[in-house]
């Protein structure tokens, strides 16, 4: 059964390999990150192995409490 998972921090280390390890799987995966850049360059990557709609990213700067609303209100 395939599920929807928000990875946060998923452009790196353990984020990152979670987010490789779902998509592999098939899972529909929402990646979050602080920097649009490396979290394009991670959605680029897992797009060659994800099927259709099957990655989503959001960036954002979970210290900042308007960017973790802002998070859950896109993600919602």
């Amino acid at each position: 059964m395939q599920k929807t998972i928000l990875i946060t921090g998923s452009t790196d280390g353990i984020g990152l390999e979670t987010a490789r390890t779902l998509v592999a799987r098939g899972h529909r995966v929402l990646l979050h990150g602080r920097n649009a850049e490396k979290l394009e360059r991670v959605a680029t990557e897992l797009a060659e192995t994800a099927g259709d709609g099957a990655i989503e990213r959001f960036t954002a700067d979970l210290s900042r409490q308007s960017a973790v609303e802002a998070l859950a209100a896109a993600v919602a």
